[in-house]
Formats: C-alpha cells, structure tokens, sequence
C-alpha cells in the first residue's frame, strides 16, 4: 500500500504503485516482484482525497468531513489504466479473496 497517493503527479500517478516503488524504493519492489509464494498486489491510498496543504481543499474537507473523501488507485481491468475508485475497502476485499 503507497500512501498519500494523492500527493504524487498525474505522470507517476498514471504509472502506478508498482512503478513509482521500483523507481525510490529498487530493492523492496525487487523483493515484492522476486516472491514466488505469496500474491501480493499493490495499491495507492488516498483517506483524504487531495493536499490538506491547499487551501481550498482543506476548506472543503473540513466542510464536508470524512466522509465521500479518499480513494484508491486500482488498475482498471478494461483499459489498464490507473483510476481512482472511491471504494476503500478495495485492499481489504482483495487481500481477503473476495
């Protein structure tokens, strides 16, 4: 799980988890990749859904509350393409088999 997904660009958002671990953290994504017994996925986060640093968002935010904020990067099976699901459970469902 990368956290404050929402804080990257749209070029490495667009690239995924995987790619941004390989490219800062070389020898975790080599060990995530060289497993061979485990299925392991990775996932960006966002509890907050933007920059809690911009002002604007922050007003929003603490307007609305936690609630309908957040998101998960998930790779969308038709395109292949990251997208942002709303659904933060999407982690939990997977590493559970559902």
């Amino acid at each position: 799980m990368v956290s404050a997904w929402d804080l990257v660009g749209s070029d490495v958002f667009d690239s995924g988890p995987a790619t941004y671990l390989e490219k800062e953290y070389p020898v975790l994504a080599g060990r995530l990749d060289d497993l061979e017994t485990l299925d392991v996925q990775v996932f960006g986060l966002s509890v907050v859904g933007g920059d809690l640093g911009e002002e604007k968002f922050r007003t929003a935010f603490l307007e609305k509350g936690m609630d309908g904020h957040g998101w998960v990067a998930i790779r969308d099976a038709g395109t292949g393409k990251w997208v942002k699901d709303p659904d933060l459970t999407k982690p939990v469902a997977w590493a559970i088999g559902l």
